[in-house]
């Protein structure tokens, strides 16, 4: 039986003869060698390199630090918003407590009687200062607000409404310079016997203080309380504070000294209100209820 003139130990052998020849050859002459097999073999394989390219470049799965770049990214923007989200209730919260807190005080005041009244809620849009100062709220007509109705925080009398808007009104204050207000002094503990006088305080201008004139008797003493007194007789050019509005605070008392002008006789008292009226953020409107 005649054997085959090429076996693959033949062209085994071929090929490793080959290899050693081309690596011992000058390097033109290796790449003279080895370029036309290489050629021929491209010729052959590359229709069939370019559609299995194709095909897996289609089928190949994303970069996986491109997506996981994509996702921290897109976690992180879901966390902020999930935090401001959170900030805004935390905000929303601590209105309501405050604004619970103000409604407990002023209806666990003694001095105060609003079984009738009705206490609608509002914000301070803004403060306007000048020779009258103003606060503006974000409550109107709309809202049940009338103009002459008082204006609080807690127990605080803050000024009564002087114009109002279908959805805002401009409340003018009780430092108004040239107002009058009638207050009995109290003290701190409002169920203290045989510790009450009647004075009138007018603003002294250019500061968020009152000063009154009183008698050398009186017994006032630093850290009263001044509590708006409905006056009884009003002239015809004045407006009457509305009855809901008796017992409020006014200032407390900051000081008590001789009078420059009668020292023996009379007092000058200095009364100061407990909140700045300018850094007010929500306060409360009196309506009367029918």
């Amino acid at each position: 039986m005649r054997s085959h003139l090429i076996t693959p130990r033949r062209l085994l052998v071929a090929v490793i003869v080959f290899l050693l020849f081309a690596s011992f050859a000058k390097l033109q002459w290796a790449i003279a060698i080895a370029d036309p097999p290489r050629q021929a073999l491209l010729f052959i394989l590359r229709p069939l390199v370019y559609p299995l390219h194709a095909l897996t470049a289609g089928s190949a799965a994303p970069d996986p630090l491109e997506t996981d770049i994509a996702d921290r990214i897109k976690l992180h923007e879901e966390n902020q918003k999930l935090l401001q989200y959170a900030r805004g209730l935390e905000d929303l919260l601590r209105r309501e407590r405050e604004r619970i807190a103000d409604l407990s005080h002023m209806r666990s005041d003694r001095t105060l009687n609003l079984d009738k009244v009705k206490l609608i809620d509002a914000g301070v849009l803004y403060w306007q200062g000048g020779a009258a100062p103003t606060l503006t709220i974000n409550r109107g007509s709309g809202d049940g607000i009338a103009q002459g109705m008082a204006v609080a925080s807690q127990s605080n009398l803050v000024g009564r409404i002087s114009s109002v808007s279908a959805g805002t009104a401009t409340v003018s204050l009780i430092t108004t310079p040239g107002s009058l207000l009638d207050v009995r002094v109290l003290p701190p503990d409002a169920g203290a016997a045989g510790r009450e006088t009647v004075i009138q305080c007018k603003p002294i201008k250019g500061d968020e203080l009152f000063e009154a004139v009183a008698s050398h008797t009186d017994p006032i003493e630093v850290g009263d309380y001044a509590h708006l007194r409905l006056a009884e007789n009003v002239l015809a050019t004045e407006t009457r504070w509305p009855d809901e509005s008796a017992g409020l605070i006014v200032g407390q008392v900051v000081k008590v000294e001789e009078h420059p002008d009668d020292p023996k006789l009379r007092t000058r008292v200095t009364i100061k209100p407990q909140r700045s009226l300018r850094g007010l953020t929500r306060v409360f409107v009196l309506s009367p209820e029918n």
